[in-house]
């Protein structure tokens, strides 16, 4: 997972970037997080690609299965919102993080 951050007004703003080409994802509707089949035991995981879907995508499928894994994927705007609720963040902290966000507006 590629994550960054980069500096604006005084300000540090994170960033998630293409494992592939190393650019930002500005929108996470057209990202994907591209993983290897995960086990069949409760409690196996993966590493996790997040790309561009398009060529990026297909790159990062392509480095897996050269090493012999089943691919999965899930869209971009779906893993990080299942990240953030796995991480304890809850819609109504998101909410009351918003109107502070709103002060700075997006990138």
């Amino acid at each position: 997972m590629m994550l960054k951050v980069m500096r604006k007004n005084e300000r540090t703003a994170p960033l998630v970037c293409c494992n592939v080409c190393g650019s930002w994802i500005d929108d996470a509707s057209l990202g994907a997080a591209v993983f290897a089949h995960l086990g069949f035991e409760d409690g196996d995981t993966q590493q996790v690609q997040l790309v561009h879907k398009g060529a990026c995508h297909d790159t990062a499928e392509a480095q897996l299965r050269t090493k012999g894994a089943g691919v999965s994927w899930q869209e971009l705007k779906r893993y990080l919102v299942d990240a953030l609720h796995n991480s304890g963040v809850t819609i109504d902290t998101l909410r009351e993080m918003q109107e502070d966000e709103e002060k700075f507006g997006r990138l």
